[in-house]
């Protein structure tokens, strides 16, 4: 009888340009647009292929992100870079 604990690290191609990349901002787009920015934050953040979460606001007082997609900008970061 064999016991094992596996652990692994999966790595997801986000490019920008594939269609994993494109999902995933339209994913982000469609559930955080209009909310404020800590419930963004924690959606992202709970997202498996996302590892780290920065939210950028212009002006800096807002405290929701905008409820218009073409104002919302995302920029994907591999962890290499």
């Amino acid at each position: 009888k064999l016991t094992a604990t596996i652990q692994g690290l999966e790595e997801f191609n986000l490019d920008e340009s594939s269609e994993e990349g494109k999902a995933l901002k339209e994913k982000i787009i469609k559930n955080t647009a209009g909310k404020k920015v800590d419930e963004a934050a924690n959606f992202i953040q709970n997202i498996p292929e996302v590892n780290k979460v920065e939210i950028e606001m212009w002006p800096k007082w807002a405290i929701t992100i905008p409820s218009v997609a073409e104002n919302i900008k995302i920029k994907i970061v591999n962890i290499e870079d």
